[in-house]
């Protein structure tokens, strides 16, 4: 008993590795509250999606990959898959991993901070993320959201180390990296996109020189899940794609947008309804979406200005600092029903400190030529363009925040205080 009592006694509270061990504790405690809270109900209607996807894989067999009863890429449903193989089929546990993994956030960001900054600024880094309401928030959801913002930052966490740790430990790095950014990829579909950016910075930084194994690795394992998932739409469908609905996405929130900008819902169905679409009763996903695609660029060149200024729209519909309240079709929250209020206070609460602190921290980070800030930059135009292309909402920024709170805090750690408060 002395023994325990000595040792605690003998804690220094102000360690960063005591904080961080706090931090991570206190982020965990949050986002159970909030599963336990809600429960096993969904509320989200694309929950369902990646938990079909669960349910199919769990009672047929992972052979039977092929067969999935959906369009989207899996990585959210394999993760529910493996709540389901531990568990049993469910939702609460399944929300328990999920809340397990946003936890697991906080502490890789304190890692990747350690390395590209310093301990001081990866406390105060890892105690937002550990608070930030809306990782909690959407920590219980069986969505792609929680999942991405991990893998987001393990991925560069992980591609960081495999740049700047000595060559033997490269190819460790490089399975880590080559993980991290398959699965990114296979639960957000638009992520493939982003790989001629990811490995054009690996070339930019010579790493074939000195790391060529290695780097053959990350690659391998990065497009090893898409190309298993695109040859599973080009057998299925005879399309070889990552996503079997991005050309009707495109044309419903082209042709559609109003409708879609009030609820996705609402433009499907407007499209649905419409004599266009009729046209592909008899056809299979594969040519469907060729067609849409087809469709949506006709679209854009018989109204490109219309398009441009839609465009824009989504760019502001993506880095808004609250939700939209003049749209009444939209999900109840579990936690605050449709009290839209509370989450536009939690909102700007939020937001606009984070957002444009993040980019002053960006601007910083470009002007003094931080070389490590090349890639996570280049990811936040990248998810920001594809998403003003194509369509966009505040949530899909969620998984750019984790490095807008660390640019955050790199800005504010920039400010001299004493000139700054006239002192």
């Amino acid at each position: 008993m002395k023994s325990l009592k000595s040792r605690l006694t003998n804690i220094n509270l102000y360690n960063p590795d005591t904080i961080i061990f706090f931090l991570v504790v206190a982020g965990l405690i949050l986002r159970l509250g909030f599963v336990f809270y809600t429960g096993g109900a969904i509320s989200q209607p694309d929950e369902n999606v990646y938990i079909e996807q669960a349910k199919h894989l769990y009672c047929n067999g992972i052979t039977n990959f092929s067969t999935i009863p959906t369009d989207r890429p899996p990585g959210a449903g394999l993760l529910i898959l493996l709540s389901f193989i531990l568990f049993g089929v469910n939702l609460l546990k399944a929300k328990i991993l999920f809340s397990l993994l946003g936890t697991l956030t906080i502490y890789l960001v304190y890692k990747y901070v350690c390395d590209i900054f310093d301990k001081k600024l990866a406390i105060y880094t890892a105690l937002i993320t550990a608070f930030y309401p809306f990782f909690i928030y959407w920590s219980g959801h069986l969505m792609t959201e929680t999942p991405s913002v991990f893998f987001i930052v393990s991925a560069l966490f992980f591609t960081n180390r495999f740049i700047v740790m000595e060559n033997s430990k490269a190819s460790l790095y490089g399975i880590l990296a080559g993980l991290s950014w398959t699965m990114l990829i296979i639960t957000r579909a638009q992520n493939f996109y982003f790989l001629p950016f990811l490995f054009g910075f690996l070339l930019f930084k010579k790493t074939y020189k000195t790391k060529l194994t290695a780097l053959l690795l990350l690659f391998t394992i990065t497009i090893s899940m898409p190309l298993l998932w695109m040859t599973k739409n080009y057998n299925s469908y005879g399309i070889f794609t990552i996503d079997t609905h991005g050309g009707a996405t495109l044309f419903t929130s082209t042709a559609f947008y109003n409708e879609s900008r009030i609820d996705w819902g609402l433009g499907t169905k407007t499209l649905e309804a419409s004599d266009l679409y009729k046209e592909t009763k008899t056809m299979n996903t594969g040519e469907k979406e060729y067609y849409f695609r087809k469709k949506a660029v006709e679209h854009i060149k018989k109204h490109p200005l219309r398009f441009v200024a839609t465009r824009f729209d989504n760019f502001i519909q993506f880095w808004r600092f609250y939700p939209r309240t003049n749209i009444q079709m939209q999900d109840n929250s579990p936690f605050l029903s449709a009290k839209k209020t509370y989450f536009i206070i939690i909102s700007l609460l939020t937001e606009p400190l984070l957002i444009i602190a993040g980019l002053f921290g960006l601007l910083i980070a470009i002007r003094k030529k931080l070389d490590f800030a090349f890639l996570p930059i280049s990811f936040i135009l990248f998810t920001t363009a594809i998403h003003a292309l194509v369509f966009s909402q505040m949530r899909y920024r969620l998984l750019v925040m984790p490095i807008i709170i660390i640019f955050a805090v790199f800005a504010i750690s920039r400010i001299d205080h004493k000139k700054f408060f006239g002192l």
